[in-house]
């Protein structure tokens, strides 16, 4: 096998990736570039804030799972992602038992570094699992995590923190009303509790207008259609949940509680002229901002964690132009110390119909969630299989 077919290694694939945060652009194609990348990057001061944020990961995150990649391994999507790519060479990857990451570090006054990290098979299980790695990195009393404020490995995630805490406090409550008997294993009960609440989290925040009880109910028929997805996805070798199926069965349950919503037929077709047919409509608007609520909250708030904080999901995305505009707004949010004030003079007619007839201008120029976005289909890996049955 010649160098131009090996696979590249987890330095290569950091390296490939540093040179795109920093767009040199001399060593990309035009569609990995991007046309508007050509003339946005990072200027000095957008790098140090983005290190002092800490959403390299989350940037990481998307394109190494985005199918830049030409070949076919998949019959569930067209192309190859560079963690496909990285599983050439790690093989245990594919399974769940390897994990990769990165964090963007200083190593002189003027050089900012991507500093990828490979956790092996062996480290991963003497640890007994990410989840439990990341927890053992952080100080054990809330009084002592107010006032560490690193990034905790191996996620090296801004979030990390926070969630730990949630878990924390979720079980506490759990033990305290005695609602169940939790695993006794740490990686299985901090499953069991993230899992449970985060089906119950995503209804309650979409901006649906209906009651407590009918939420929760949502929420329990949500993690019950999610569950039998990812039951089919294991009964199948190398197989994916496609995620607009999966998202469609979903939408019906909401339908059937809220007859204020527009049928999914007519909201995935709101691009366009469509739009301002879509945002005129009584209760276009609503519509649409529970769409998209649904949608990146089911990211950030179940597979985001599932595959960073746990090791336990693969993501892929297939919209390269989304992720490329991603990236340049955030690149603007950089250099302009988290503004972009003139954002909506280079907007299209549609597009500033839909922000203004779902108020989600806040969200989607909030650097810390503009990478959580719907993939095209995601998989349970087979480690964590076992959590469903």
């Amino acid at each position: 096998m010649t160098d131009q077919f090996r696979p590249r290694d987890i330095y290569e694939m950091g390296e490939f990736f540093e040179d795109l945060l920093f767009m040199r652009t001399n060593k990309f194609s035009d569609e990995e570039a991007g046309a508007n990348s050509k003339v946005v990057a990072l200027s000095a001061t957008g790098s140090q804030l983005l290190g002092r944020l800490g959403i390299t990961g989350r940037i990481f995150r998307r394109w190494y799972q985005t199918t830049w990649g030409w070949d076919n391994p998949s019959q569930w999507f067209a192309g190859e992602t560079p963690r496909m790519e990285l599983c050439k060479r790690y093989p245990d990857l594919t399974n769940g038992d390897v994990y990769a990451s990165t964090q963007l570090l200083q190593s002189a006054p003027d050089e900012i570094k991507v500093m990828p990290v490979l956790y092996e098979k062996k480290e991963i299980k003497n640890a007994k699992g990410i989840i439990t790695m990341g927890f053992n990195f952080l100080p054990k009393t809330l009084e002592a995590r107010s006032r560490f404020h690193q990034l905790s490995a191996p996620s090296f995630d801004p979030g990390f923190k926070e969630f730990a805490n949630n878990i924390e406090a979720i079980e506490r409550e759990v033990a305290k009303e005695k609602l169940e008997k939790l695993p006794i294993a740490f990686e299985a009960r901090c499953w069991r509790v993230f899992w449970s609440d985060a089906c119950i989290t995503i209804p309650l925040n979409c901006g649906l207008k209906l009651s407590h009880n009918d939420l929760i109910t949502i929420g329990s028929a949500m993690q019950l259609i999610v569950e039998r997805a990812v039951k089919e996805q294991a009964s199948i070798p190398a197989s994916y949940i496609n995620f607009d199926s999966l998202f469609s069965a979903i939408w019906e349950v909401f339908c059937s509680f809220d007859s204020a919503l527009l049928p999914l037929e007519l909201l995935r077709i709101g691009r366009g002229k469509s739009m301002s047919v879509l945002t005129s409509k009584a209760k276009g608007p609503y519509s649409l901002n529970v769409y998209y609520n649904l949608g990146n909250l089911f990211d950030e708030l179940l597979l985001f964690p599932a595959d960073r904080y746990f090791g336990a999901c693969e993501c892929v995305w297939t919209d390269k132009e989304n992720f490329l505009n991603d990236l340049v707004t955030s690149f603007l949010l950089l250099n302009n110390d988290l503004q972009l004030p003139t954002v909506n003079n280079k907007l299209t007619k549609a597009q500033k119909l839909f922000r203004h007839a779902t108020a989600i201008e806040e969200r989607s120029l909030d650097i810390y969630r503009i990478w959580f976005c719907p993939p095209t289909c995601f998989r349970i890996l087979p480690k964590f299989v076992k959590y469903f049955w």
